[in-house]
């Protein structure tokens, strides 16, 4: 008999954390009777992960308090019988640790996503108050450990680590260098609201406008779903239109990544980003900001380069020393591919997650 889990999260929007979900299900819906409820987001992971569920749904809340989407959670959770109960993001982590104690899950595991320098003091309040109905908290980064214990007070021995892990058999080859003459620097995250503010995108755009100046041989990549008015906006401002592709939402990210020779994440917090996993995996040389748990992936010029966030001289200096010594973009290339072939696997995630899971299970 397969115990039933049930994945709870706040969006279906696709990003990182939505991709790590559905590798999840897609790793353990043979061992589990699965069902994933989003509380919101335009519905991408429900769609994603239906073929390998028992049930897929999207609530779509209207607001935090849309009193019929939470009687609807409580009903879906209350008729499922679940003896796991896993939740992502802060408002699913809430809501699944209060309903699930109240419908007495026999487990509920929470997850911490980023460092979410965002939070005000009754969100620190709420997830120290409800930590207490989770048996297991984990972050996917030490740093994101760090930030509960420190700041929410959580008991360290209550967190566990377990890092995203990527399917390699979903990763192309890429060739060396996309074009014989000019050289493809690009960003990848959504544009939606004030996570989508942090990735840095204006910085970017900044140090793309003094490195222009210098050498004119150069394209830029934006690659993400959502409101990108702004930043097109700041880019026209800037003359720039002509060195600029707005890519949008893509299916596959490596078909965006191809036409990169240097990608870029300027972020002035983060967790985990799988898209730096992504790019390293897919050859791509990385340069990122010293921020949250980047730097659990990043050594500095061996892996990719780190740099200072908010800082668009140093995003500058960062891709002008990659474009002008090819030497260290194949040695950076080399070594990231070997660090994330070894640590960040999919297999490792999923594995470590179940013994999680059964551990739990076992001891009841």
């Amino acid at each position: 008999m397969k115990y039933k889990l049930c994945i709870l999260t706040t969006d279906s929007s696709w990003g990182g954390t939505e991709k790590m979900i559905e590798t999840l299900v897609k790793g353990l819906f043979t061992s589990y009777e699965i069902s994933v409820v989003s509380l919101r987001g335009d519905g991408t992971l429900i769609h994603r992960v239906r073929p390998f569920c028992k049930e897929a749904v999207n609530l779509q809340m209207r607001s935090k308090w849309d009193v019929g989407a939470l009687y609807r959670l409580w009903k879906f959770l209350k008729k499922g019988h679940y003896e796991i109960l896993h939740t992502f993001l802060f408002h699913a982590n809430i809501l699944g640790r209060i309903l699930g104690k109240l419908l007495r899950v026999a487990v509920i595991i929470s997850s911490q996503r980023n460092v979410d320098p965002w939070r005000k003091i009754h969100h620190v309040w709420l997830d120290r108050w409800t930590s207490s109905f989770s048996d297991v908290v984990i972050s996917n980064s030490k740093a994101g450990q760090d930030r509960l214990v420190s700041i929410e007070k959580i008991p360290s021995q209550k967190i566990e680590v377990v890092y995203n892990g990527l399917d390699f058999s979903e990763i192309p080859v890429k060739n060396k260098h996309v074009s014989s003459d000019h050289y493809g620097v690009g960003m990848v995250g959504n544009f939606w609201g004030m996570k989508g503010e942090a990735k840095g995108y204006f910085y970017f755009i900044e140090a793309a406008q003094r490195l222009l100046k210098i050498r004119e041989d150069v394209y830029f990549l934006l690659v993400g779903a959502g409101d990108r008015q702004k930043y097109e906006k700041r880019v026209s401002e800037l003359g720039l239109q002509n060195h600029f592709r707005f890519l949008g939402g893509v299916t596959s990210i490596y078909e965006a990544l191809a036409l990169m020779d240097v990608f870029v994440l300027p972020s002035e917090w983060e967790g985990f980003p799988v898209s730096i996993l992504e790019a390293m995996a897919f050859g791509v040389p990385v340069i990122a900001t010293q921020v949250g748990g980047i730097p659990e992936l990043i050594e500095n010029g061996e892996t990719g380069l780190l740099i200072p966030p908010r800082d668009p001289l140093a995003i500058e200096e960062a891709i002008l020393r990659l474009l002008d010594n090819p030497v260290l973009r194949e040695r950076l290339v080399k070594n990231a591919k070997k660090i994330v072939s070894e640590h960040f696997r999919q297999e490792r995630m999923i594995e470590e997650t179940q013994k999680i899971y059964l551990r739990l299970l076992n001891s009841l």
